[in-house]
């Protein structure tokens, strides 16, 4: 995997990946993120998803809490999580 640039490394390097490695790894990313996306907000509507997108959440979900407690801003987290590719209103919803 790629480096973390200077800019992540102060939220840690552990940050949360949205998208789940599949094998299939040659279909676009955009077309994944949108798919893990709609899932996730699957998951906040109370409708059933796959254990690993239920992972995915409790696992950012424990990130997001971790990182405030270092002192970040909840401003400093949104901005990480839409790099990874997160839309707003579910990081919105993640942090409530």
């Amino acid at each position: 995997s790629p480096q973390p640039t200077p800019q992540d490394s102060r939220l840690g390097t552990q940050s949360p990946h949205p998208t789940p490695h599949t094998p299939e790894s040659h279909t676009s990313q955009p077309d994944q993120k949108a798919m893990v996306n709609s899932l996730i907000r699957r998951a906040f509507e109370g409708k059933p998803v796959p254990e690993s997108v239920q992972n995915i959440i409790n696992a950012t979900k424990a990130w997001a809490q971790e990182q405030s407690q270092k002192g970040h801003t909840k401003e400093q987290i949104k901005a990480a999580l839409l790099k990874q590719g997160w839309q707003e209103d579910l990081i919105d919803r993640l942090l409530g």
